[in-house]
This record gives structure tokens, C-alpha cells and sequence, in this order.
């Protein structure tokens, strides 16, 4: 609905268009359930550019939305569908083997995978790692042991803008609240780029999630780069402490301009961070 109504709608806006929102949703409950789910939810999305810094703004609003509510206790999983992409285009497998290979990842069936990499012509080593890409989840280590096995580019790319990412979050110290997932492959028909969940503390407890989306507005006629995020505040709301205690600070109508030019992404979103941490407005132009 965002996308189209950007698409159709705010045609004239200028570029870039970030926008947030709130309204209720609908939901199918899983296979066998026969009904919908209603569910109220706040988002925001950046559209209009295409580098790496606005995932990594993206990513530092969501944590900030999330640090207003006062929830602490969560734990985003980072990953980029691009690097599967790559594999499958590295590996030639036809459409249904593919997607095959996708739904064994996706319920971690090592042994399957194992048995579909002994029929492809694969070094031991890539056989090996092929096998335990459902595990391939946890610090910023597994991007470094992902680079030294694949080759293809596409693959090798989606490393290196969550390397870049990565760099950000730990000059603002929160690696602690991310995990890199690399076989996270679902939603591989929807996102184009970075793909992330937002759990609570709770088992199961998925608050929202989002990623990058390029190809989504070029169906309603404008084809623009997109990135955002999404939380279920009926999720959320149980992890406030003291929901009643909230209130929504003054907006100010002051805004602080961050030319980034050449300058390193940690010291830009850095800057923007601690002003952010100030209640002060903060737009970013001319990242790298």
C-alpha cells in the first residue's frame, strides 16, 4: 500500500521521500488456521536512494524507535538475500532445484543439502560450506569465513555492504544487539538487498522486521530504490516497562544537515547518532 501510494500518488514529491506510518494490518495465521489476523502496526521507509548508508540509517531508526519505547532486551538478525542469490546464479541450478535448495535452507536440513552438493561438481571445501549454510548465523566473523569461500560477485557484494554496515554499528558500539544471518532466505521474491528480523525476548517473539525492496515501486509505475522497516506494536507493547509513562516529545522544527561527502560513514552516523540522542532533527545527504 506505501509503495503504491508513493508510486501513484506523490509523483511530484522530490527525491529522496522518507515517510513513517501507522494503521492495522491483516494477516493470514499459518497453514490450516482459515482465518485473518488483525494487527496494528507503525513503519517507515526511505525511498529514493539506492547506496548502502540509508540500510544503515534504516537499521539505527529502528533501534531508536525501540529505545523510545524503552524496549532494551532485542535482537536484530542481518542478512542480505543477494548472497544466496549469488550461490544459486554461482551453482547454474535449474528454477526448481533452486527453490529446493532454498526450502532446505530455510528448515536447516543439512543432510538434504549435503546429499544435493555431492551431485554437483563443488571443491570439498565449498561442498563443505554449502552443507552448513542453515548455521551460517552470529557475529561478524561469518562474513570474513563467507568471503573466503565464495567467489561469485553477487555474493561477494552482499558481504561487503553488511562489512559496511557492520563498521557502523561497531563505531557506535551496537554489535551487541545484531546477529548476521546469512541463510535467511525467505522474502528472496520481495527484498532486493538487506533483509532483517527484530525478536524480543521472548521464544518466538518476532516485533517487525524489513529490508530493501528496489523493484517493488517499478510495478505501480515509478521505479525508485526503497528501504525500510515495520513493527507489530501488539508485540511491542507488552515489552514497554510502563506504557502509560510515554509521551511524544516536541517535535523541532530545527533541522541539523550532515553533508557527508567523503567523509567515513562511522564518523557521519555517529554525529547524526548523538544528535539524534539530543531529540534533534537530522537529515543526511550525499552519503558514499
Amino acid at each position: 500500500l506505501v509503495a503504491k501510494t508513493v508510486a501513484t500518488r506523490m509523483s511530484a514529491q522530490p527525491l529522496p521521500i522518507k515517510l513513517f506510518y501507522s494503521g492495522e494490518v491483516f494477516r493470514h495465521e499459518k497453514a490450516g488456521a482459515g482465518k485473518q489476523r488483525e494487527y496494528y502496526q507503525i513503519g517507515l521507509e526511505s525511498i529514493g536512494i539506492a547506496r548502502t548508508w540509508a540500510d544503515t540509517e534504516v537499521l539505527l531508526l529502528a533501534i531508536d524507535c525501540l529505545r523510545h519505547l524503552e524496549v532494551s532486551d532485542f535482537k536484530i538478525a542481518l542478512g542480505h538475500v543477494g548472497f544466496f542469490h549469488g550461490i544459486i546464479d554461482g551453482l547454474g541450478l535449474h528454477p526448481e532445484r533452486a527453490a529446493a535448495l532454498r526450502d532446505a535452507v530455510d528448515r536447516k536440513d543439512c543432510a538434504w543439502i549435503d546429499d544435493a552438493a555431492a551431485s554437483l561438481d563443488l571443491t570439498p571445501e565449498k561442498r563443505r560450506f554449502l552443507a552448513e549454510l542453515p548455521n551460517f548465523a552470529g557475529t561478524a566473523e561469518v562474513l570474513a569465513r563467507a568471503l573466503a569461500v565464495v567467489e561469485n560477485s553477487r555474493s561477494r557484494r552482499a558481504l561487503q555492504e553488511l562489512s559496511e554496515i557492520h563498521a557502523v554499528l561497531a563505531a557506535l558500539d551496537l554489535e551487541s544487539a545484531f546477529t548476521f544471518d546469512l541463510s535467511e532466505v525467505r522474502g528472496l521474491d520481495y527484498y532486493t538487498g538487506i533483509v532483517f528480523k527484530i525478536y524480543g525476548r521472548a521464544p518466538g517473539g518476532e516485533l517487525g522486521g524489513g529490508g530493501r525492496y528496489d523493484g517493488l515501486l517499478g510495478r505501480f509505475g515509478r521505479d525508485l530504490p526503497a528501504v525500510g522497516f515495520s513493527l507489530t506494536l501488539d508485540r511491542v507493547l507488552p515489552l514497554v516497562r510502563d506504557a502509560e509513562s510515554l509521551a511524544l516529545g516536541e517535535f523541532p522544527a530545527e533541522e541539523h544537515v550532515l553533508a557527508a561527502g567523503k567523509a567515513a560513514p562511522e564518523q557521519v552516523f555517529a554525529r547524526a547518532w548523538s544528535l539524534r540522542g539530543e531529540g534533534r532533527r537530522v537529515r543526511i545527504e550525499g552519503g558514499a
